[in-house]
């Protein structure tokens, strides 16, 4: 009985202990700054808060993910997609109307389907802000860029293909769609937005004008100015930031962050003011054991990928391949017998665990695991270099290493499609099974955050999940003391407010009476006022200081002073009943 008793108790304490972590991970997008859902709104006579305009032919299965996935991160979004909502096909023009922004999916054959048009048409009259979404992959209906530029008509291209409106890519991979999921949301939130937030969620290479291409009309704007006065869901006075928790990992975060807002350009920021609980670049990974990233210098590029991974991983130890040669002495010989080494080793293969083996690599790299990193670009296995790579990745498949394969895609870094490496690559390293592992894609952009993930994962790292929910919940602690110290605070400044406005109305009343009291003794004022009648309740007059007696143009009534402050903005002239600024209507009370 006591065992059970004990047993139901570790039950509940388990449960008890996953509910706590993982109740505040809902699959939501959140604002960075709020940690709360964004809201989005709908102007008057809109029905919808995004338009998905594609082909059915190459965008069909796309646009239903993107409006399935939508619908699951951003609750309450309403999207028109055709095969949900479409009621009459001539009534595209209405329904584009009722949209508060349009998506268009950049596909093949897009700008030559006639509904198409019709819905950019419609889209460019009513000036409705526009989200370009692009499908990469040319065997899934894609179509490079320059040409769908091309196909598109000339009279539209200029406004379609704007310079400050990013081109947003569609990925499939689950951690990179995630990140085009929110770009899409972020180009939504700034499009709502565009006097109040815009300059917050802007893409950083924007114009500075009040309206680009990529923000709503100049009609909407005005709409939206009279509605965001009582919005307070986001505020544009704090630009949006990643907020760091003080956690292992947080570094590497923190300096992605600062790498991509140095480098990368508007489609590289956009989206990065949201996140989604539990996503891959959030999390705090690390390394529980000592690991070593050997990168050859016959293999471009893979040196500067592998710095960038230390600088976020100070974990990782940076190697070359003549810590192996000198301590085995092997490549000379090796060399010489290539291929037959090679697949004929047992413990070779790049899927192996990577674990150290045997005493020669214990001498080379010490105890723990070891890597290496094969970075793939148009320049791989060329030329003399390569023929010196492909002898360095055979002995280290010899040697029992890992091969961590890494995949460059964006054009700028030498990237290219994964078919040409089965063209370059020798075919002794192919049918070795050096591609039977799946690379890490290195989009560029915001995407290469992801990628920088993956790969660290690929070498190793683990997720620290309870350092997470507790980094979380500090977090959410400080920022709720914040906000108490803030709202403890507004009593104290009201009043300091206050007062300095007290002080600046008296001060004017004091030189207005001072100018009124030159202006009486300008004109010809001989005569002293009559003497006010005494009365033991009444005040004392001021005397400025510096004064050693009271006189006229010393002496202020405070009275004078009640009465101009009560009356707020009222001219100071003469009581009531007597004329303002008249020197000779009798005895002045400004004396």
């Amino acid at each position: 009985m006591v065992v059970f008793n004990f047993a139901v108790l570790a039950l509940f304490v388990s449960l008890a202990a996953y509910q706590f972590a993982t109740r505040d991970v809902l699959p939501s997008i959140r604002l960075v700054t709020s940690k709360q859902v964004p809201e989005l709104k709908l102007r008057k006579g809109e029905k919808w808060h995004l338009f998905l305009s594609h082909i059915w032919s190459s965008g069909q299965d796309q646009m239903a993910t993107v409006k399935r996935c939508l619908t699951l991160l951003l609750p309450g979004v309403r999207i028109f997609l055709d095969v949900d909502d479409l009621e009459a096909i001539g009534n595209l023009g209405q329904y584009i109307k009722a949209s508060s922004s349009v998506l268009i999916f950049l596909s093949k054959g897009y700008f030559f389907s006639g509904n198409c048009r019709k819905e950019l048409e419609a889209a460019l009259a009513y000036d409705s802000p526009m989200i370009l979404l692009h499908e990469t992959d040319l065997n899934r209906g894609g179509a490079p860029l320059k040409q769908l530029r091309d196909d598109c008509a000339a009279e539209h291209r200029s406004r379609v293909f704007a310079p400050d409106r990013p081109i947003i890519p569609w990925q499939r991979i689950k951690e990179f769609q995630l990140v085009s999921l929110k770009m899409i949301v972020g180009s939504m939130l700034q499009q709502q937005r565009p006097t109040k937030v815009a300059a917050a969620l802007k893409s950083p290479d924007s114009p500075t004008s009040p309206r680009s291409p990529g923000l709503s009309s100049t009609s909407r704007a005005t709409e939206a100015d009279a509605e965001d006065a009582e919005d307070s869901q986001l505020d544009a006075s704090t630009t949006p930031r990643p907020r760091l928790s003080a956690m292992p990992g947080s570094e590497a975060k923190k300096k992605r962050w600062e790498r991509r807002s140095s480098n990368a350009g508007g489609v590289g920021a956009l989206g990065s003011d949201l996140f989604v609980p539990g996503e891959i670049t959030r999390a705090s990974l690390g390394f529980l054991r000592a690991t070593q990233l050997i990168t050859s210098p016959n293999n471009p590029g893979a040196t500067e990928l592998a710095g960038e991974m230390a600088a976020d991983y100070p974990q990782l130890q940076l190697r070359t391949p003549s810590a192996w040669k000198s301590s085995r002495g092997m490549g000379t010989s090796f060399g010489r017998s290539f291929g037959a080494t090679i697949f004929g080793a047992s413990n070779g293969g790049g899927s192996g665990s990577g674990s150290f083996r045997g005493p020669s690599l214990e001498a080379a790299f010490g105890r723990g695991r070891a890597h290496f990193l094969l970075y793939l670009n148009k320049w791989t296995f060329l030329g003399e270099e390569g023929s010196k790579l492909a002898v360095e990745v055979a002995e280290a498949k010899t040697m029992g290493l890992s091969i961590v394969l890494a995949h460059e895609t964006d054009e700028a870094r030498g990237g290219c499609e994964f078919g040409l490496f089965f063209q370059t690559t020798p075919q002794e390293l192919i049918a070795g099974g050096l591609y039977a592992k799946i690379a890490v894609a290195f989009q560029p952009g915001a995407h290469r955050d992801v990628s920088y993930c993956l790969l660290a994962k690929d070498l190793g790292a683990t997720r620290n999940r309870l350092g997470e929910v507790l980094a979380t919940k500090i977090e959410q602690r400080s920022q709720e003391a914040r906000q108490r110290v803030v709202a403890a605070a507004q009593p104290v400044v009201l009043l300091s407010r206050r007062s300095s406005s007290l002080v600046s109305r008296a001060s004017s009343v004091i030189s207005v009476q001072r100018s009124k009291s030159s202006h009486c003794s300008s004109v010809g004022e001989k005569t002293a006022p009559a003497a006010a009648p005494t009365d033991e309740n009444t005040p004392p007059p001021l005397v400025l200081p510096g004064s050693s007696s009271v006189n006229e143009d010393s002496a202020i009534d405070p009275a004078a002073i009640d009465a101009e402050l009560e009356n707020d903005g009222a001219d100071v002239g003469g009581g009531e009943g007597e004329p303002a600024g008249d020197c000779d209507a009798g005895p002045s009370r400004y004396v």
